[in-house]
């Protein structure tokens, strides 16, 4: 049964095996999920959640809110041997109900454009694409949102 739950220091090492996470220091990922477990990045909403499989830690999931009370953008991150099987889609109904019962209203996700298997996870997840553009890194990437009134 998959579920998810605020992250842990003992979750770091399940860090590793993610592309988003793995190549991260030991003390980042340590300073990252101190801040999760606390609520806070520079002063603005933030929690990881680890996601489980039974006991076993298959990926995690990002919830940020940088630019006010309602609107938390989502990231996704399946640790690569777990990809595939339909983790990170059952995770993310189960963080957008999470989000939701945080107080939030809208979700958000920003995609590398060229990331075919988080575009359409999102769209099956029933995000809208709002905009496309190339970010501060010059990447070209995809704003979607979604509602959270009717979950």
């Amino acid at each position: 049964m998959i579920n998810i739950r605020p992250i842990t220091e003992s979750d770091m090492d399940g860090l590793t095996g993610t592309a988003a996470y793995g190549g991260m220091t030991p003390e980042d990922k340590l300073l990252m999920v101190q801040e999760s477990m606390r609520g806070d990045h520079d002063g603005k909403y933030f929690r990881m959640l680890t996601v489980l499989d039974g006991d076993t830690v298959v990926g995690f999931v990002n919830l940020y809110a940088p630019s006010g009370p309602q609107v938390v953008n989502i990231g996704l991150d399946t640790i690569e041997k777990y990809r595939g099987r339909g983790y990170a889609s059952a995770a993310g109904k189960l963080a957008l109900e999470y989000a939701r019962d945080q107080g939030f209203s809208i979700a958000c996700a920003t995609i590398s454009s060229d990331n075919t298997a988080s575009l359409a996870l999102n769209r099956h997840m029933e995000f809208v694409e709002i905009a496309e553009y190339t970010n501060k890194r010059g990447v070209l990437v995809k704003k979607l949102v979604k509602s959270l009134d009717r979950l």
